[in-house]
């Protein structure tokens, strides 16, 4: 029992850290495609450099400074901006919602830096029952069953000794 406790407190953790350093990435990620030069919010030309290591470290830096500001001060402070986070959550989800309805057709294009998309262009239908049928009718020629994608899931049945197995796999797999 105290090996198995110790397992997923171990997991818990490594999962929370790597969760606290991934943050900021994600939030240089979008203010870099929002709000950097060239982004979404701002005119041609504008906005703060993005997309530069430094700078994108700088931001990453001062995201990292205020979640440990975050942490320092307390619970308190933590409750009120778990708050704070749920009402920005459902507003981002009402505006979701509502721009599924009331946008208008649009074509969009990829950021001119990511250089796997250059002639990639998508169009944004809003409510059409043409996409809607096309998206059921999907034709899908490629099978995505292999085992590194899950195509082995659930098949614990097939072992062995599962009880064994399993735990024995999970922390080899960890070693690796």
């Amino acid at each position: 029992l105290s090996l198995s406790l110790s397992l997923s407190l171990s997991l818990s953790l490594s999962l929370s850290l790597s969760c606290g350093f991934y943050l900021p990435k994600g939030v240089v990620e979008v203010i870099d495609t929002n709000i950097g030069v060239g982004g979404t919010l701002v005119k041609s030309g504008q906005g703060i450099p993005a997309f530069q290591y430094w700078y994108d470290f700088l931001y990453g830096t001062v995201v990292l400074l205020f979640v440990l500001i975050v942490c320092l001060v307390g619970a308190k402070l933590f409750a009120k901006t778990t708050t704070v986070t749920f009402v920005i959550v459902l507003i981002a989800i009402a505006s979701a919602m509502f721009s599924f309805g009331f946008v208008s057709e649009r074509t969009i294009s990829f950021p001119p830096h990511n250089q796997n998309t250059n002639n990639i262009t998508l169009v944004y239908t809003s409510w059409s029952w043409q996409t809607f049928k096309n998206n059921i009718e999907s034709n899908y020629s490629v099978d995505f069953t292999d085992p590194s994608n899950g195509g082995g899931v659930n098949i614990s049945g097939d072992l062995k000794n599962p009880s064994r197995a399993i735990p024995e796999g999970t922390i080899l797999a960890l070693g690796i």
